[in-house]
């Protein structure tokens, strides 16, 4: 009851011309899909993934609350590894990443209609994709608008996006969670592509 609450408090009308609704979920709520699937059978459903490294790297600068043990309700993410320190923050980043990409690639399996995308694949081929899979036109105003504003980092709008990441000297504790996204990379390599 209170996700289809939400979901209409989020998709009320502002201009009065919208014809779709596109919700972003938080990477934890990978572990509530079946409840949300439920309330919404008929969405089409995209996973956007990240590298590993490259996320893990991103929480060593500014962590977010999922990747600190507490800041979420102990049912939202899985339990804790029991061999990690505290205040071990990076290896429970490592944890947290290998249980997301876990149920990424689950969901992937179970649901092959569902849109895989890696973040590396750029903003504009994202934005393409995800239109094309949900059934949305866009304008040729619209992409360039986009096209302009996917320049700029999406925290700070002001600062050109230039994060260029390095591969190298990735940890062990990252080892699953790095299998886990090569076989969803294998999945989202087979899938045809969307809008060509």
């Amino acid at each position: 009851i209170y996700l289809k609450a939400g979901l209409r408090w989020l998709s009320q009308s502002r201009l009065g011309t919208e014809q779709q609704v596109l919700v972003e979920a938080d990477a934890w709520q990978l572990f509530q899909h079946e409840h949300i699937k439920k309330g919404c059978p008929d969405a089409a459903y995209v996973l956007l993934y990240r590298h590993p490294f490259e996320v893990w790297q991103s929480h060593q600068k500014s962590r977010g609350m999922h990747m600190v043990p507490g800041m979420l309700p102990a049912n939202a993410l899985p339990a804790p590894a029991k061999d990690l320190s505290p205040g071990d923050l990076d290896g429970y980043c490592a944890h947290v990443l290998e249980h997301y990409f876990q149920r990424m690639y689950q969901l992937a399996v179970i649901h092959p209609q569902y849109l895989l995308l890696n973040y590396a694949q750029g903003p504009m081929e994202l934005t393409l994709q995800t239109a094309h899979h949900a059934g949305i036109a866009l304008s040729e105003t619209l992409l360039a608008k986009m096209q302009t504003r996917s320049q700029f980092h999406a925290k700070r709008p002001s600062e050109a996006f230039a994060e260029k990441m390095e591969h190298q000297s990735i940890p062990d504790s990252l080892a699953t969670a790095m299998q886990y996204y090569h076989q969803l990379e294998a999945v989202r390599l087979q899938q045809p592509i969307a809008g060509k």
